[in-house]
């Protein structure tokens, strides 16, 4: 499942850079134990909701808790990533989607 974990490492750069620096390995380790312990579907599913959840409110604290920012809020933080978490939630759809076998056709 190296490419799922390449992925899964890819999307950790939607959280701060702060809380990545902290918990990126961590995170890491987590997934590739899910994925040992209950498959990749079952993996997927659980980090894909931590993932639409908690990035999006640790962007959102992140921004808030600068004292000043000189970017518009077009630039900002939440803004550049509304593109990167729709990209993340069009993956989980295709994840979700039930595949069909030989013996469907």
């Amino acid at each position: 499942m190296a490419t799922g974990a390449s992925l899964y490492r890819f999307l950790i750069q939607l959280y701060p850079p702060s809380f990545r620096d902290e918990y990126a390995t961590q995170l890491s380790q987590h997934f590739d134990d899910l994925v040992a312990d209950r498959g990749a579907r079952a993996a997927w599913t659980r980090t894909s909701v931590d993932l639409l959840i908690t990035a999006p409110r640790y962007r959102w604290e992140s921004a808030m808790s600068k004292k000043s920012s000189h970017l518009p809020l077009s630039a900002s933080p939440i803004a550049a990533r509304r593109h990167q978490l729709a990209t993340v939630a069009f993956l989980i759809a295709g994840l979700a989607t039930p595949r069909r076998s030989a013996a469907d056709t």
